[in-house]
């Protein structure tokens, strides 16, 4: 399958983590007008959303199959500048989120991750949380260092469809 067009996941690196001097250039800083984040909330960037209210917005990403973020629809670059109506917000749909991704993609388990300044792992400086998928004898997993799923746009978007459906 031809991988996902991500601006989140460059290509050229299977480690995101990981940049040349090059790629360094282009990390996103804290201003929202350069945010991915606020670009795709906007509908500047196309995502496959899987839901979405006033306050937050989640979408799918190509980590493992059904890798969701759940970001709020309010730029903020970290945690620790959150204001309580905000984690408030996020924290009443994370359960259900959670939930309808693991039926949505057959999972029994997940990680719930969250990364805190680009030393933690952040790459993205908007406020998000990472609900990914855990399968049984999923191999990818053992090293923790898995690059990006390989998935059409189709298959993308019926994996969307699975998780709204559980919603």
């Amino acid at each position: 399958m031809a991988p996902i067009d991500n601006p989140l996941f460059p290509r050229n690196n299977t480690n995101p983590r990981i940049l040349s001097q090059s790629q360094s250039k282009s990390i996103p800083s804290e201003d929202p007008k350069d945010c991915t984040f606020c670009k795709i909330i906007s509908g500047q960037l196309s995502c496959v959303k899987v839901f979405e209210n006033e306050e937050v917005l989640a979408f799918l990403a190509p980590i493992s199959k059904g890798h969701t973020l759940v970001v709020p629809k309010t730029h903020i670059p970290r945690l620790t500048l959150a204001p309580p109506s905000i984690m408030s917000s996020l924290g009443s749909v994370l359960p259900r989120i959670s939930n309808a991704v693991i039926q949505g993609v057959g999972a029994k388990d997940f990680n719930l991750l969250q990364n805190n300044g680009s030393i933690a792992g952040q790459v993205v400086f908007h406020l998000h949380f990472h609900i990914i998928p855990r399968f049984k004898n999923d191999e990818r997993w053992g090293d923790r260092d898995v690059g990006r799923l390989r998935i059409s746009k189709d298959a993308s978007e019926n994996i969307g469809k699975e998780i709204r459906a559980k919603l």
